[in-house]
C-alpha cells in the first residue's frame, strides 16, 4: 500500500512540475507610455505572458516582469547595430547576452520586426551568434505576414529566413479581416498557417502567430484596411492556428498605438485613456483557455489539418510524443454556432480536454458538439 501511496505522490508532483514548466507564450504589440506596477498587472491578469518593449528602460521592464511572473523580449538597439564583417560584432553581442541572460525574466531576443528578405544575411548572422553566446534563450525576428510593396511568394520569404537563419522559433503577423466583411482574407490565412506548419516541421521549431484585434488602415496601401474583431473572430484566429500547431501567440494591439503618419488605429484592447476595451474580458477569457490547454499543446506534434468548408469545420491532429492522439475541432463559422459531428471509423473512447459551452454528444465512433462563433474544443482519442 505504501508503494501504491508512494507512486501516486511522484506522478502527481510530476504532473503539477510539467504544468508549471508549460510555457505557452503570449505577447502584444504596442508598449505603454506609463509602464507601472498596474500596468503590469493588468497585463498579467489578462494573461499576456511576455513583454515586448520599446519605451522603457530593458531592465526596469525586466525587474517589473519578473515580479508578476512575465518574460521580456529585449529590444536592445546594439542588437542589431553591427555587421558580421565588423571586427566587434561578437563582442557587441557578448555585450547584451552580458546585461540580460543571466536575468530571470528574460524570454528571448528582438533582433528584428517583419524585415524585408534583403536583410536576412545579416539577421542570419546575428541570430547564429545570439544562440552561441545564449544557448537558453531565443534570437527572435518576427516575419510580415503579407506586403502588397514587394513581389515574390510568401511561403519562399517564409523559407528563406528559415533556412539562413536556423531560428529556434518562427511568428509572423497574420490580418484576415477587412473593413468590407466581403474581402475577408480567409484562405490567405489558411495558406499561411499552413505555411508557419509545414516549416515548423520540417525545422523542428515552434511557431506562433499575431492576430488581429484592432481596427487599423494604412494611409499608403490601400489593401491593409482591418476591421475591429469581435469575439467569434478572436476565437477564429486563435483556435484556428492552435489546430494548425501555434505553439505562440501575439495580439494586434493590446495598447492603442498613437497617432503617426502611417497609420490609422482604432481602440485596442485597453483604450487610448488606459481604460479596458470590451475586448479586455474576451481575450482574458480566451487566454485561460489555452493556459489550461498548454501542458499539452505544447507536447504535441500536428499530424494533419482538415478544413471542410461545407460544414465549416476544421480538424487538426496532435500526436504527443507518447502517442497520445488528440484533435482540436473548431467552428470555421466566426458570425454563427455549429453543431459539428466527427465520425470516426471505429470504436474510440473520448475524453473532452476543455468542456466548455454545451454539453456534447459521445459516442462510441461519433463526437458532437454545438461551438460557439470561432470556438475550438480539444479532445484526446482512446482507440
Amino acid at each position: 500500500m505504501k508503494k501504491i501511496l508512494f507512486l501516486i505522490i511522484i506522478i502527481l508532483i510530476s504532473t503539477i512540475c510539467h504544468a508549471r514548466d508549460a510555457f505557452f507564450p503570449v505577447t502584444f504589440w504596442c508598449s505603454p507610455a506609463d509602464f507601472t506596477e498596474e500596468r503590469f498587472a493588468e497585463m498579467a491578469e489578462c494573461g499576456i505572458n511576455v513583454v515586448y518593449c520599446q519605451t522603457l528602460g530593458q531592465k526596469e521592464t525586466l525587474d517589473l516582469c519578473a515580479r508578476h511572473n512575465m518574460k521580456v523580449i529585449v529590444t536592445d538597439p546594439r542588437i542589431f547595430a553591427k555587421d558580421a564583417s565588423d571586427p566587434d560584432f561578437e563582442e557587441n553581442l557578448r555585450s547584451v547576452v552580458k546585461d540580460y541572460g543571466s536575468h530571470p525574466a528574460l524570454w528571448g531576443y528582438l533582433v528584428k520586426d517583419e524585415p524585408y528578405n534583403d536583410s536576412f544575411d545579416k539577421i542570419a548572422a546575428v541570430t547564429k551568434c545570439l544562440h552561441r553566446l545564449d544557448k537558453k534563450h531565443p534570437a527572435h525576428t518576427n516575419l510580415y505576414g503579407d506586403d502588397p510593396r514587394w513581389n515574390g511568394s510568401h511561403k519562399d520569404y517564409v523559407e528563406e529566413y528559415c533556412r539562413k537563419a536556423r531560428p529556434r522559433v518562427v511568428s509572423c503577423d497574420l490580418y484576415p479581416f477587412t473593413a468590407d466583411p466581403a474581402g475577408d482574407r480567409i484562405d490567405f490565412w489558411f495558406d499561411n498557417l499552413a505555411t508557419f506548419r509545414d516549416v515548423s516541421l520540417r525545422y523542428n521549431i515552434p511557431f506562433g502567430i499575431v492576430v488581429q484585434a484592432t481596427r487599423h488602415r494604412w494611409y499608403d496601401i490601400p489593401a491593409w484596411n482591418f476591421r475591429e474583431a469581435g469575439e467569434g473572430e478572436l476565437r477564429w484566429q486563435v483556435y484556428t492556428a492552435l489546430a494548425y500547431g501555434a505553439k505562440g501567440l501575439g495580439y494586434f494591439t493590446y495598447y492603442t498605438p498613437g497617432e503617426n503618419r502611417w497609420t490609422e488605429y482604432g481602440e485596442g484592447i485597453i483604450n487610448r485613456d488606459y481604460s479596458r476595451n470590451p475586448k479586455y474580458d474576451i481575450v482574458k477569457r480566451i487566454n485561460a483557455e489555452v493556459r489550461a490547454m498548454a501542458p499539452i499543446l505544447l507536447g504535441c506534434e500536428s499530424v494533419s489539418v482538415v478544413r471542410d468548408d461545407g460544414k465549416k469545420v476544421l480538424v487538426g491532429e496532435l500526436r504527443s510524443k507518447s502517442g497520445k492522439k488528440y484533435m482540436m475541432i473548431v467552428n470555421t463559422n466566426y458570425e454563427k454556432e455549429n453543431h459539428v459531428m466527427i465520425d470516426f471509423p471505429n470504436r474510440v473512447k473520448i475524453e473532452v480536454i476543455n468542456p466548455r459551452g454545451a454539453k456534447p454528444v459521445i459516442s462510441p465512433m461519433c463526437f458532437e458538439k454545438t461551438l460557439m462563433p470561432g470556438d475550438g474544443v480539444l479532445i484526446r482519442v482512446k482507440q
